[in-house]
Order: structure tokens, then C-alpha cells, then sequence
């Protein structure tokens, strides 16, 4: 009989994962961090892109120049500040530290990307709108050229013959 030692009796055997099944958990947690990932970086440009949208429309509140400066630097510290918290996430997604939402990160990116499009339709939107407002300003001063001036388009080629 041979003898078995005490690490021999210590140690437990092996549970051995079949490849499959060690590949399926590697492309699940590949998959997880992707969608974690992706999710976040639409979160961050989403929101970014708002900001540089709205921007303009804060400028018009304005009333010098010092105050338009002081307004750039206050957006570009703004800017500053989101890209450095964006890198702590995505440090945060690599160590592998999930939010504490329940949900797992594929829900989390599906959810992202429908408030994506929301926000974008949103601004669609709003550009629509400015549109408008610019073809409604362009078209009342046209009609005001035409009645300051007597005439328009029409008259001037009855005159040319």
C-alpha cells in the first residue's frame, strides 16, 4: 500500500471547467464589459453633445466680452472635468466594477440607447424649430425689402423687358 502523505490528503482535486464552458464564461465577461463600455461612452457623447448644443443658446444671454470669456473658460473646465470622469469610468469598467443598478450591462446599454435616441430626436427637434424661426425671420425681412424697395424680383424683370 502506498503511503499518502498529509498534502496529498490536503489538497483537493481539480474541478475542471470543459473548454466550452470556459470559453462561453470569458465571452460572457468579454461581452459584459464591452456593453459596459459602449454604454458609457454613449452616456459621455450623448451628454457632450447636449452641452456643445446648448452652448450657443447661452451665448445669447450675454452682454460683453468678458462675459463670453468667462463663459468659454467655465465651458472648457466643464469639458475638462467630464473627460477626466469619463476615464475614471472607464478605468472603473475595466477593473470590473458594476454599478449597483441590478441590471445587467447589456439592459443598462439598451436603456442608454434608447435615452440616445430620445435626446437625439430631442435635438432634431429643437434644430427643426431654429430652423424655422431663421426661414420666418429671412422670409419677414424679404417681405419688408419688398415694400421698402416697391418691388421685388417681378418688378425688376418687367423693367429689364
Amino acid at each position: 500500500m502506498a503511503k499518502v502523505t498529509t498534502k496529498q490528503r490536503q489538497t483537493k482535486p481539480r474541478e475542471e471547467v470543459p473548454a466550452e464552458a470556459a470559453g462561453e464564461q470569458a465571452l460572457s465577461g468579454g461581452a459584459a464589459l464591452l456593453a459596459d463600455w459602449n454604454a458609457s461612452l454613449v452616456d459621455f457623447y450623448v451628454r457632450r453633445w447636449q452641452k456643445y448644443w446648448q452652448y450657443p443658446a447661452t451665448l445669447a444671454d450675454l452682454r460683453s466680452l468678458t462675459e463670453v470669456a468667462d463663459s468659454l473658460v467655465a465651458f472648457e473646465k466643464e469639458l475638462l472635468a467630464d473627460y477626466a470622469d469619463q476615464a475614471d469610468e472607464f478605468q472603473r469598467i475595466v477593473r470590473g466594477e458594476h454599478r449597483g443598478t441590478g441590471e445587467t450591462p447589456v439592459r443598462q446599454y439598451e436603456a442608454l440607447l434608447l435615452k440616445a435616441q430620445s435626446d437625439a430626436a430631442e435635438i432634431i427637434q429643437q434644430a427643426k424649430s431654429q430652423a424655422e424661426r431663421i426661414m420666418a425671420s429671412a422670409q419677414a425681412s424679404v417681405e419688408q425689402m419688398g415694400a421698402l424697395g416697391g418691388g421685388g424680383a417681378e418688378d425688376r424683370k418687367a423693367a429689364n423687358g
